[in-house]
């Protein structure tokens, strides 16, 4: 017992120890597993971010705008959306076993938030110009209406 108790408070068996354990801590934050685990967690993580995002939409954001006729939020009332979007992300998060704010951190979440936010608004924004296109089809075709009229004026000078 003696022994033992000397090599647990040599430095020089301390050292390597640690050393070991330091190795295969890299070791496996370096796998496949841990790459996939970490890569898997974080796209549950936007999962949970985009939840969050459509629940503040459909219970704050849609109210505003429905009730406006520019359909616009203040400063404050996006501050107040971001927020509902934030918190009921962290729920969703919470309910799959996730902490998104200690996986993504504060910042990242918030400046993801805005990234999911932003991408619904593109998409809200070409669904509806799929829409006037299908309603206006000679827009669709606008560059090429231009090429032919600037042809005829072109041919309407050559000939006047």
């Amino acid at each position: 017992m003696n022994i033992l108790t000397k090599l647990l408070e040599s430095p020089m068996v301390l050292n390597l120890a640690l050393s070991s354990l330091a190795a295969v801590w890299a070791w496996i934050k370096a796998s496949d597993w841990w790459q996939a685990r970490v890569t898997g967690k974080k796209a549950e993580a936007l999962e949970c971010l985009e939840l969050g995002a459509e629940k503040a939409y459909e219970a704050y954001v849609r109210g505003i705008q429905a009730g406006r006729e520019d359909g616009t939020l203040t400063d404050d009332e996006r501050a107040e959306a971001r927020q509902l979007a934030i918190d009921a992300a962290v729920r969703y998060g919470k309910e799959r076993g996730l902490d998104l704010l200690a996986l993504l951190g504060s910042t990242a979440v918030d400046a993801m938030i805005g990234l999911v936010v932003n991408k619904a608004k593109r998409a809200a924004a070409e669904a509806r110009a799929a829409k006037r296109a299908e309603r206006h089809p000679y827009l669709n075709d606008f560059s090429e209406w231009a090429a032919m009229a600037k042809k005829t004026l072109a041919e309407k000078d050559a000939v006047g």
